[in-house]
């Protein structure tokens, strides 16, 4: 399947000689302290269920070589995802999947990151998109502000905020910056109507030319 091939690798042939190339996960297995990152596992349990033999045991055998290949000193392997491995039927992360609590328990750990402190999260932003401090603070404002709704299912991100402030630098219009990077991301009608409720009180109607308020 494609999934193997990915990962473990596959023959090919460069120059009308068939050799052996390996996938990212070999070259991970035999490199030491490579720490091999699986993006969104929980959108790709197949990929879980192929891994968790390979963790249990570590090591790997290649079946079209018969190479077994262990794991180097200090190769590790870690996951990502959205939804702790618990799925999505609200559609806010569409294609995820229950993880199989087998492979979960083959990490270590499960650590949750949370948002960024409103210094740091500031400080970001301004990097990110070049943006004044007034912008930058409005924008970490309104997101604390968000984020402290409780009955809000749908948190504003990181990444809406960038788009946000990228908008925002661009002098564009807040009421239109907030259309095109916020609202139209929001699911939920009743997360809107929360968002432009909070955004209509706390959050600056212009910023001047400098991006001052």
């Amino acid at each position: 399947s494609r999934i193997p091939e990915a990962l473990v690798g596959q023959f090919v042939i460069p120059d009308g000689k068939s050799i052996w190339q390996d996938g990212i996960l070999t070259q991970a297995l035999k490199t030491e302290y490579a720490v091999l990152c699986l993006d969104e596992l929980d959108k790709a349990p197949a990929v879980g269920n192929f891994l968790q033999p390979i963790m249990d045991c570590n090591r790997m055998t290649i079946a079209e070589t018969g190479e077994i290949v262990h794991f180097a000193v200090g190769m590790s392997i870690g996951a990502t995802g959205n939804t702790s491995g618990q799925g999505d039927n609200t559609g806010r992360f569409d294609d995820t999947a229950v993880l199989n609590t087998a492979i979960k328990e083959r990490f270590a750990f499960d650590e949750k990151v949370d948002y960024m402190d409103y210094a740091t999260e500031c400080n970001a932003l301004r990097r990110a998109t070049s943006c004044s401090d007034g912008i930058a603070h409005s924008c970490c404002d309104i997101a604390e502000r968000i984020r402290g709704q409780h009955d809000i299912e749908q948190p504003i991100s990181f990444r809406r905020l960038l788009a946000l402030a990228y908008a925002l630098n661009a002098g564009i219009p807040v009421a239109k910056a907030f259309e095109s990077a916020v609202y139209k991301f929001i699911r939920n009608d009743s997360d809107q109507e929360s968002y432009r409720a909070l955004v209509g009180v706390h959050f600056p109607t212009s910023f001047n030319n400098t991006g001052d308020i």
